[in-house]
């Protein structure tokens, strides 16, 4: 179990998070205000439903994997995201009983184009849990 967690931490120093950076083009500060708890299951599952016009802004987000799982963060429209899915962010390939932790009280880059809901899409047949924090605006 060691072993899986310093993977996985020494996989976010390398390959860096796409949601590390102020991309909303305002150069403003965008801080989260709301979260979403899910347990999800293999394919895709809505975490933050759509609203027209809006986008989901990703300020952070723990995953737990049982056992191992690979999931991505996506987006679209229609149930559970099946329609103009997306992914966005990086995809994760996660070992027995991990937890992945990203957290930030402010936005830092990873969010949906406007109108689409935030999913998270988990490939193998192992549940994975997500809590994700966020705004939507």
């Amino acid at each position: 179990m060691r072993i899986n967690f310093f993977l996985t931490i020494l996989a976010v120093l390398l390959f860096p998070l796409a949601a590390h950076a102020d991309t909303s083009g305002s150069g403003k500060t965008i801080p989260c205000n709301q979260s979403a708890l899910v347990a999800t299951t293999t394919g895709e599952v809505q975490i933050v439903p759509l609203v027209a016009g809006q986008s989901v802004y990703v300020c952070g987000f723990d995953i737990v994997s049982t056992a191992a799982a690979t999931v991505d963060f996506t987006q679209g429209t229609g149930t559970a995201c099946g329609t103009g899915t997306g992914t966005i962010g990086a995809t994760w390939v996660l070992g027995s009983n991990t937890v992945l932790t990203d957290s930030s009280p402010i936005f830092r880059g990873l969010k949906t184009a406007p109108g689409n809901a935030l999913c998270i899409n988990s490939t193998t047949g192992s549940a994975a849990g997500v809590e994700v924090y966020y705004t939507q605006y």
